[in-house]
């Protein structure tokens, strides 16, 4: 993908917060380059959809075309606690929706055909097994 979005999780018993960098495509929030959603849900998704390339620093070297809705309806309480409605589209959505599957527990390579993961099989096992290269620091699989 040409743009970077960084992410970071919080976590609490009280909040789940999703932080989302600010990039040249979302200028949403523009004197705070960290933004947070607290306590965030998805109410709906748009039927309307698109396929784009997706990877994840939790799948090093592992890129899927993954189908999501392109729109989504969001309540989430902001830094200040003040509640939030709105429709988010583009490539936040996408990239909120990557990371709601993560508190979820799920990965976008649970998004693809069957046919791609048997055909990513291999290099699944290898990050398994710690036998991948990385441009970034990781820790290897717990077992």
């Amino acid at each position: 993908m040409a743009d970077i979005i960084k992410y970071k999780f919080e976590g609490t018993d009280q909040f789940k917060a999703l932080e989302v960098f600010r990039t040249e495509t979302y200028k949403k929030h523009k004197n705070n380059p960290f933004y947070k959603y607290l306590n965030a849900i998805i109410e709906y998704d748009d039927t309307e959809t698109e396929t784009m390339e997706e990877g994840c620093l939790s799948l090093p070297g592992i890129h899927e075309n993954v189908k999501r809705p392109t729109r989504i309806h969001v309540k989430y309480l902001d830094r200040d606690f003040v509640e939030h409605d709105e429709w988010i589209s583009g490539y936040l959505a996408r990239v909120m929706q990557h990371e709601f599957d993560h508190l979820d527990a799920k990965m976008f390579v649970d998004r693809i055909t069957p046919l791609r993961k048997q055909l990513i099989k291999n290099k699944l096992k290898a990050i398994m097994t710690g036998r991948y290269r990385c441009a970034y620091r990781t820790r290897p699989a717990r077992r």
